[in-house]
Formats: structure tokens, C-alpha cells, sequence
């Protein structure tokens, strides 16, 4: 289930979905009379469409200005460049939902009844609309209060819940925290300065992090006897490199070791040569830790299952299962997970790979039984590593190139066309599932592509996805990359009518 449906209503879904099919469109058939002729709909419905999410846009980049009328039957709206999984960062920051989430933070003294009357509903629609997100929430033990708002747990649940949530909202760089911001951006750097965090994460989400450890604290949501930070950073390997301690860790040494576990969580190394990721690696390695055997023996067992594929890199996937498994193990609870996608949909699993984890899980020896509990969490996150080195079998879609055109653009066009994933070039255009092409053509078999234009670019990825897709006998995926719920995760299905939003596995 993709998370901003999470976030957004039925309405807010539809423009959403809109949008990305206007971005697949060459720029030559964005036009409302041509997009309505290709959906059977009417022009004036296209029309209404679009001016909406101009409108929107124009909120979005240029608060400042009118948005402009759309002329009837004509050109694209304005800002049909900016990526649609940006779109859906905009309309979650403006959804109710969203609205709830940032005032836990900001403005707890509100009341459910005040958030829907800011958005023109009632509090029986608002209850509604949150409703996707507190039956996901409550898998966790996190629930969410009304009079006044809250979100309640476990505290260091609580706290990765909402950074999370936050990071789905601000990943565009917008200021969620004003009065915040500079305080938090300043004990972030104080943070990486001490190698108190993983420096691969991005800053923006540390700062996320300090920012809400800072405002729970104000609203004296203190954080419990958590683990000793001197014990954390020696299970993560920062113990020798740890500097000077910033008044911020003295005050909340809990905070802090939380922090740090966050930005491992995030599971961020990638190359074998990363300082961080060696002496993590070789003190579990040397002292044979309970999570050490754990990896090592998934990693045996995914590679008897379904071996893995040429690009492999062991100490990369070992690195990054350990990060995930150390942080969850230390946290000790099961916490929610939101995996931003940055690729056109969802990498296909293997079911396989997925029993095997729950097998394995299942059957561990006493010694390693408290990681029962948190096999959901972990599993959760382990299957995208695994299957970003396995070999899953994906079917590859044949694309030859159309000759009869210039050699440099042919040159550039195999060039590209190769970097594409699952993509295979064939000489033969009777061997090929597209033809790639620059000369307009009506032939199915023949893909006209823009060159110069990305949203062509993003045209042909889908059209390579949705090839795979029917290929391998695979569920659609979602159509907009942006972040996806990992299957297992979210169990609860449920349509309200009467308000029009849906939650679904």
C-alpha cells in the first residue's frame, strides 16, 4: 500500500493519479482534447482537472502569485515538470491528515473539531479521514487522541513514528518547524561534528529528528530510561570516534542515543571502502554478537535460496542488515516502516525470500528467541536489501532501436536505453517488445520518444515497467514513486463510503 493514501482522501487521490498520467504523456499530447479523447471523458472534465492541479502547484512554488486560467483545449498546465512523487509531498503537507501531524508537534492545544473546521469538515468526516492512519498505527501500540490531539505509546516509538511521518511531508525542503528550524539545524551539526550520527544520513532528516526530540521534550514527553548512549555507540562501532559531547547530548544523553539508532535505521552505507561501515561490521564480527549470527545466517540461507546476482557486494548487504537489526534489537519494540521508492515501481519480491525469513525466524535456537518478537519489523525491512543483490528471476524486456534514423541520436538512445533496469537491447526488431523510436509512428510496436524531454524518458520507463510487469505475471505496482508501505505491514482493509477514502493491503 502506497503511504500518502495515508494522507489523502479520494478527491486528493484523483488528482494525484491524474497528474501522473498527464506526466507519462509526451508533451505533444498534453492537451485537454487529446488527453480527454484517450480517457472517454469530456473536455470541460479534463479542463476542471487541470486548473485544480495548476492551482495547487502554483500554491506550491509561487504562494505569492494568482495561478493562471487555463485556456480550453490547450496547452499543458505551467508546471507540468515538477515530478508527481513531489505533487504528492504538496498534497500531504496540505491534507488534514497531515495538517493533525504536524500540529502534535507544533500546536497539541488543538482539537480534532479545530483541525476539521480550518478544512471546511466536520469532526465525524475528520475522525474518518485519520482513520487509515490509526488502524496502521495501532499494529504498533501508537494510538492517536482527539481532545486535545496527541499521538501516545512507548515515547521512543512515538518519536520514530512521527519522524517518519514528517520526513514523508518534508522531504522537498520545506520548513515544517519555524520557530524550530534554526535551533535544531544548529544541534545537528553539533551532532555530526561529535560522530554522533551516521553521516549518510541526510540532514535534513537528522534535523527532523532533533527537532522533534526538542518539541516532545518542551511538551514534557520525556523519553524514558532508554539505552546508555556509552553502550550504544559502542554496539554501532562510534565509540572510538565519538568528539567532543555538545551541551544538547549532556542534557539528553536518551534523545541522543535514540538519534543515533534513527540514522542507522535508515541503513545508508554503500560501498565497502566507508570507514563507518568496517569497524561496524568487524566488532560484531569479532565478538560474534547475537545480531552478527543472525545476518550472517540469512545471508547464507538467501544465497542457497536464490543466489545472488553479479553486483553483489557482501560486506555492503551485511552492513546495512546489521545496521537495521542492531537499531531494532536495541530499540526493542516494532516500530513502523516508510521506505521512500526512488525508482518508477515497486522492485518485485520473492515469495521464497519471504518464507524463508519467517521460517527462519520461527525456528531460532533460545539463545536468539527475543528476536521473535520483532521478525515483523525486521523482515519488514530486510526483504528490499535482499532483493536490491538477488536474483529474482525478473523477466527483460527487449528494446531495439529504430535505424532508420541519425547516427547520433541513435548512439545517445543505446546509451541510455541500456542504464535502463530490466531492459535488454536487440538487434532485431521482430525479437523486440518496443521498438524505440524519434520519427512519429502509429504502430503499437514503436515508442515515439522525446529526447530531450524527461517526462518521454519517464513515458518509456513505465512502458518497460508495465512490460515486466505482464511478463512475469506480477500485480500492478503503484504508479507514483514515491513511498510504499512494505507488504505484511498493514493488514486492516476498510472502505468508508460516506467519505470516500480507502485503506488497503
Amino acid at each position: 500500500m502506497p503511504a500518502y493514501e495515508l494522507f489523502l482522501n479520494q478527491k486528493e487521490l484523483t488528482k494525484l493519479n491524474f497528474y501522473q498520467m498527464v506526466m507519462d504523456l509526451p508533451p505533444n499530447e498534453r492537451t485537454c482534447s487529446r488527453f480527454a479523447e484517450q480517457q472517454g471523458v469530456s473536455v470541460t472534465t479534463i479542463y476542471r482537472n487541470w486548473q485544480a492541479i495548476t492551482t495547487d502547484l502554483h500554491k506550491f512554488i509561487r504562494p505569492n502569485e494568482q495561478p493562471p486560467k487555463l485556456l480550453e483545449a490547450c496547452s499543458e498546465p505551467p508546471e507540468h515538470d515538477i515530478p508527481a512523487a513531489r505533487y504528492a509531498v504538496y498534497l500531504m503537507r496540505q491534507s488534514l491528515v497531515g495538517d493533525f501531524i504536524r500540529s502534535v508537534l507544533t500546536q497539541p492545544q488543538r482539537s480534532l473539531e479545530d483541525i476539521a473546521a480550518a478544512h471546511g469538515l466536520s469532526a465525524g468526516t475528520a475522525v474518518r479521514r485519520l482513520r487509515p492512519l490509526r488502524n496502521f498505527l495501532a499494529h504498533f501500540n501508537v494510538n492517536l487522541t482527539y481532545s486535545p490531539i496527541g499521538i501516545e505509546g512507548y515515547e521512543p516509538v512515538v518519536r520514530l513514528t512521527l519522524s517518519q511521518l514528517i520526513w514523508q511531508m518534508g522531504q522537498d525542503g520545506a520548513t515544517l518547524f519555524p520557530y524550530a528550524e534554526k535551533q535544531a539545524q544548529m544541534v545537528t551539526k553539533q551532532l555530526q561534528d561529535a560522530r554522533l550520527v551516521v553521516k549518510n544520513c541526510p540532514f535534513l532528516r537528522t534535523q527532523n529528528m532533533v527537532a522533534i526530540a526538542m518539541l516532545r521534550n518542551q511538551q514534557e514527553h520525556t523519553m524514558p530510561a532508554f539505552q546508555p548512549l556509552h553502550k550504544v555507540v559502542q554496539l554501532t562501532g562510534y565509540s572510538g570516534v565519538v568528539g567532543a559531547r555538545p551541551g544538547f547530548v549532556v542534557r539528553n544523553p536518551h534523545d541522543t542515543a535514540l538519534i543515533h539508532l534513527e540514522t542507522l535505521l535508515v541503513g545508508n552505507f554503500h560501498s565497502e571502502a566507508d570507514t563507518d561501515l568496517q569497524r561496524f561490521v568487524q566488532y560484531h564480527n569479532k565478538c560474534r554478537s547475537a545480531c552478527w549470527h543472525l545476518v550472517t545466517g540469512i545471508t547464507q540461507q538467501a544465497r542457497t535460496l536464490v543466489g545472488y546476482s553479479s553486483s553483489h557486494r557482501n560486506k555492503v548487504l551485511v552492513g546495512n542488515m546489521l545496521a537495521v537489526t542492531v537499531a531494532i534489537d536495541l530499540i526493542g519494540h516494532n516500530i513502523p516502516t516508510f521506505d521512500p521508492i526512488a525508482l518508477g515501481g515497486k522492485r518485485p519480491t520473492s515469495d521464497s525470500l519471504e518464507r524463508m525469513l519467517k521460517q527462519l525466524f520461527a525456528t531460532l535456537p533460545p539463545s536468539m528467541g527475543h528476536f521473535r518478537s520483532l521478525a515483523n519489523t525486521m523482515i519488514i525491512r530486510y526483504i528490499p536489501l535482499l532483493t536490491s543483490v538477488i536474483n529474482l528471476g525478473v523477466p527483460t524486456v527487449g528494446i531495439a532501436l529504430d535505424p532508420e534514423q541519425e547516427q547520433q541520436v541513435y548512439s545517445a538512445m543505446i546509451e541510455i536505453a541500456r542504464s535502463v533496469p530490466s531492459v535488454q537491447i536487440v538487434n532485431n526488431e521482430q525479437d523486440a517488445d518496443i521498438v524505440v523510436t524519434t520519427r512519429l509512428s502509429a504502430d503499437p510496436h514503436y515508442f515515439t520518444l522525446a529526447p530531450q524531454s524527461r517526462s518521454s524518458w519517464l513515458a518509456l520507463e513505465k512502458r518497460v515497467h508495465d512490460a515486466v510487469v505482464k511478463k512475469s505475471s506480477l500485480a500492478k505496482c503503484p504508479e507514483i514513486a514515491y513511498t510504499v508501505i512494505e507488504r505484511g505491514e498493514y493488514k486492516h482493509e476498510q472502505k468508508d463510503k460516506t467519505d470516500g477514502t480507502s485503506s488497503h493491503h
